[in-house]
Parts: C-alpha cells; structure tokens; sequence
C-alpha cells in the first residue's frame, strides 16, 4: 500500500518538475495545479482563526494537544 509521504512526494516531484521547466508558462501552470487542489480551509473556518480567544480555551488547546501528541 503506498504511503501518504510517497504520494506527497510524487506530487511534489511532478509539479516541480513541470514549474521549474523554463519553456513553461509558470503562472498558468501554478494556476493549473492548484485548481486541482481542494481548498481545505474556507473562508468561514479562516475567519474562525482570527477571532479573539480565551486564557481558559489556550490552555484547553495546549492540554488537548499534549493528550493526543503521537511522539510520546
């Protein structure tokens, strides 16, 4: 089964090679593949990231975060 690091560099790799090319047109290639990239984060979940937060819900962040750290 391929891994999720192998499918990430395969892509990377690909549209490096096609960006780094100078006998492309870089913008109209940047344009094509990320056209094709789904947009993870909205605009209402970024809006989410700049309201203004709490003492209590950092220190909940940081508790939950300790919690699930898969190094550990």
């Amino acid at each position: 089964m391929v891994q999720h690091e192998e499918v990430e560099d395969l892509v990377v790799n690909h549209c490096k090679s096609h960006l780094l090319e100078p006998s492309h047109d870089q913008i109209e290639a940047i344009q094509r593949i990320t056209r094709n990239i789904p947009h993870l984060i909205l605009r209402d979940l970024n809006l989410a990231l700049m309201r203004a937060v709490t003492l209590e819900e950092v220190e909940e962040a940081v508790k939950e975060w300790r919690k699930a750290r898969p190094w550990d």
